[in-house]
């Protein structure tokens, strides 16, 4: 092999590992927008029907500003005021709408602090609905615990379910391509890869992932 053909292959290297590097701490970075999603719940679900769903919601609604601050060791476990905590949501209003939802919360906090299972688990409890919003945003943070853990044929299996279920130009294009780049790196599968880039590219033009997508395709498309 000649002297430039090599420096090629190291350049070539080190650049997919720089790539896929810096898109794995994306991966395992905060979930950008998931509680905005979580907490447009209430927008469109009336949930007040029952005492214990209203004691429920009073309860959970107590922990969301510790979440949205990002205190989420006291989300989970309360601050000893009035706050109880997502944890005891769970435990006591389980069966509810909102201690459903309060899984999701707590899987996410647990995502933040690192705590990969415990996130698996509060995520894989939450109940999937026919909603195109919360569910999906549940089901691609429980894909993304999954990247974290380097389970990556369920990571992708997880964001597809999720970008298939919302459906949605502003939720789908970044799980696809989450998967995709799992899919081309993770698992060296090129062919997946661009199924799922092309997928941005052909169901969602508009989108913002839509306007870089060709450099994917392309970078993927190399033999």
């Amino acid at each position: 092999m000649s002297n430039e053909k090599k420096n090629v292959n190291v350049e070539e290297t080190a650049r997919k590992q720089s790539f896929l590097e810096k898109n794995w701490k994306m991966l395992c970075g905060v979930l950008v927008g998931i509680g905005v999603i979580i907490g447009g719940y209430y927008g469109y679900k009336k949930l007040f029907v029952e005492p214990k769903e209203e004691a429920a919601n009073v309860m959970l609604a107590s922990c969301q500003d510790l979440y949205n601050q990002g205190d989420f060791e006291q989300a989970l476990k309360g601050d000893g005021k009035e706050c109880k905590g997502l944890l005891a949501v769970v435990n006591q209003y389980g069966g509810t709408c909102a201690g459903n939802l309060a899984n999701a919360y707590a899987g996410v906090c647990y995502y933040n602090l690192q705590k990969y299972d415990d996130a698996i688990k509060s995520l894989e409890a939450f109940d999937v609905c026919d909603d195109t919003s919360i569910s999906p945003a549940a089901i691609a943070a429980l894909g993304n615990c999954y990247a974290c853990k380097n389970q990556n044929d369920k990571a992708v299996e997880k964001l597809l379910q999720a970008a298939n279920k919302a459906n949605s130009s502003a939720l789908s294009p970044g799980w696809l391509v989450q998967a995709g780049e799992i899919y081309e790196f993770g698992l060296n599968n090129k062919e997946k890869a661009l199924e799922c880039y092309n997928k941005v590219k052909n169901d969602f033009p508009l989108s913002m992932q839509a306007s870089m997508i060709d450099a994917y395709i392309e970078r993927a498309s190399v033999k």
